[in-house]
């Protein structure tokens, strides 16, 4: 095992400075970071007052176009598009934890075997899903 040197006092005070700067590095950038972004939403928020203010009280293509998506049942098709969109990740959700749980159920039936070799199968199939015989 090397042998740890003795660090001089100088030296103690130089690491501790060049920690401090590091520290005031950080929050500074961290700041920053917090500035721009959430100045950027205040920014998007007035630009839409701004939109909003100039339409204010006149007839415009905008009342038109607001409309023709009323006519044309937006919310139904909203309400569909949501619950198919549901529908599709609830499935490829479904898919993705039994592709896991294939993948993870070898090593468990191995480490099992290794610890009870006498351990009966639970009759699940690799997926996890019940056996067909059952169901």
């Amino acid at each position: 095992m090397p042998k740890k040197s003795k660090k001089t006092r100088a030296r103690l005070e130089e690491e501790n400075r060049a920690l401090r700067r590091q520290g005031f590095g950080s929050a500074t950038a961290s700041v920053l970071n917090n500035v721009i972004r959430y100045g950027f939403l205040g920014w998007c928020a007035w630009c839409a007052y701004l939109s909003i203010d100039a339409l204010a009280g006149k007839e415009s293509s905008a009342k038109l176009v607001l409309q023709i998506l009323n006519d044309l049942r937006v919310r139904e098709v909203l309400a569909w598009s949501t619950a198919a969109f549901a529908l599709l990740y609830g499935r490829w959700q479904r898919n993705l934890r039994q592709q896991v749980i294939e993948r993870l159920g070898k090593r468990n039936t191995e480490l099992e075997k290794r610890f009870d070799s006498r351990r009966t199968s639970s009759g699940l199939t690799p997926q996890g899903t019940t056996h067909p015989k059952d169901a």
